[in-house]
């Protein structure tokens, strides 16, 4: 706008004064502070502006009080009639859970009376606010929906709901004087959508109570949502950078599961609670790890399969006892004709550095075996999990989780999506040649993270030689 105002902005009022000032007809003036969020020089240009002339009136003693900037810091004054006039929307920010009671949510304020009131009063209100602040505990997780992967829309009865990001969130005692409840606040927050220029999508989210003792199945499944009602949810899906609900709930735990309307609908959020007492949170996600997996027998190579396999080594080794990647590739391409691997020597290098454990760059028949034995069992799980309909695996947790369990590699939810944004196609599916090249990785990692675990937890202890070594041949 050509006063400097961003429409459709929003704007902190950081400080309201009342000044008197050197005019006849005027003998008071009523300021309000701004600051635009962005902290430049997008800052208002009307009347009293950063060096604005009708700083003059203002006596300089008081002027020094105000310790008045002129810089492009996004941070002006303005008069309040300028303020009535260009803003339409004020919220007032709640101390702590129990600052803004039932009977002050009933009560409307206009915009006139909420700033006469900080004007006139300032003093009283400040004093007010330092007597009744009172610490309270927050817990922040950031996430994402990411499409065909985290990104589940809100209809809980449908299969891909389970997918959206989860978390528990345990109450640990009530209020003081709160009739055995917790004043508990949760926010959602859409990321980064106005700097990227992305259109804000409807949010919500929902909270189930989960009984003592009950065993939650993790991932969530379609029958466990369907025989249990959520405790809260978002009604009506609010197309807005920020969904806040104030609830009174019993100490317990609860699940929250933060969402879009539809599936698919890409965005990072910030979700946020707070309460009075102890509250703690965490993500509801499976543990990375290896999982003990019996292989049924027919992943055996019988003895005709192992003939034909030293026929296709010795013909590719010759009189050498190993081969290296570029005559691995010939092999696999020959041996797995649908899986791409004549498409790039860099998959196969891949491949080969999964078997290649003393780092020679080569593999020998007893290696090629076991290779292929692993490569046979991967492109049967994916064969089995894929789509109908596209022919592709898809990335929420019924194909890509149920695939990776099947080789015996769980991983958390969040590194799942960030697998779907590396080896995924634009709809989130992932082709046999990327499930194939992403198993690899994720195998490779996990065998040689558990070489260097620590006791106890997630947490491996490698100098920094064997990480780089670990990182850059995989």
């Amino acid at each position: 706008m050509e006063n400097g105002l961003v429409k459709g902005h929003a704007y902190s009022v950081t400080g309201a004064r009342r000044f008197r000032v050197n005019a006849p007809r005027r003998p008071y003036v009523e300021l309000l502070r701004l600051r635009n969020p962005w902290g430049d020089e997008t800052e208002w240009k009307g009347l009293w502006s950063d060096g604005c002339e009708e700083w003059n009136l203002i006596p300089s003693s008081e002027r020094d009080k105000l310790q008045l900037s002129i810089a492009a810091d996004g941070e002006f004054w303005m008069s309040f009639s300028d303020f009535a006039e260009n803003f339409d929307e004020l919220y007032i920010t709640s101390l702590n859970p129990h600052t803004v009671n039932e009977e002050a949510k009933e009560q409307l304020f206009s915009l006139a009376d909420v700033v006469t009131e900080a004007i006139l009063h300032s003093e009283v209100i400040r004093a007010a606010e330092v007597k009744a602040v009172k610490m309270w505990e927050v817990v922040t997780f950031d996430g994402a929906w990411v499409r065909n992967a985290t990104a589940g829309g809100g209809d809980r009865k449908h299969r891909v709901f389970c997918s959206n990001p989860q978390y528990i969130l345990e109450l640990t005692e009530a209020d003081d004087g709160a009739e055995g409840t917790c004043a508990t606040i949760v926010t959602l927050m859409q990321k980064n959508r106005r700097v990227n220029q992305l259109p804000i999508h409807p949010i919500g989210f929902y909270i189930y109570k989960l009984e003592e003792g009950e065993r939650t199945p993790n991932p969530l499944t379609v029958s466990w949502l369907r025989l249990n009602v959520p405790y809260f949810y978002t009604k009506t899906f609010s197309r807005a950078r920020t969904v806040t609900h104030r609830l009174a709930l019993d100490p317990g735990r609860y699940l929250v599961i933060p969402c879009t309307p539809e599936p698919d609908q890409e965005a990072e959020f910030l979700l946020r609670v707070f309460c009075e007492k102890l509250v703690r949170m965490e993500e509801y996600d499976e543990e990375a790890q290896i999982l003990d997996i019996a292989y049924e027998s027919e992943d055996e190579v019988d003895h005709s399969i192992e003939d034909h396999l030293r026929a296709v080594f010795r013909e590719a080794a010759g009189e050498a006892n190993d081969v290296d990647a570029v005559k691995l590739q010939a092999m696999l391409e020959q041996l797995f004709p649908s899986a791409g691997f004549a498409d790039s020597l860099d998959f196969t290098r891949s491949f080969l550095a999964m078997m290649d454990l003393d780092f020679s760059g080569t593999v020998n028949f007893y290696e090629f075996e076991a290779l292929f034995s692993s490569l046979s069992r991967w492109v049967r799980v994916y064969n089995s999990r894929k789509d109908e309909e596209s022919g592709l695996l898809s990335g929420h947790s019924w194909g890509l989780g149920d695939a990776l369990r099947d080789l015996g590699l769980q991983i958390p939810r969040r590194i799942r999506a960030l697998v779907v944004v590396r080896y995924g196609d634009q709809q989130g599916h992932v082709a046999l040649r990327d499930f194939l090249m992403a198993a690899c990785r994720i195998s490779v990692m996990l065998v040689r993270f558990e070489a260097h675990r620590a006791e106890e937890g997630q947490h491996a202890n490698i100098p920094l030689t064997d990480w780089l070594t670990n990182t850059l041949y995989c």
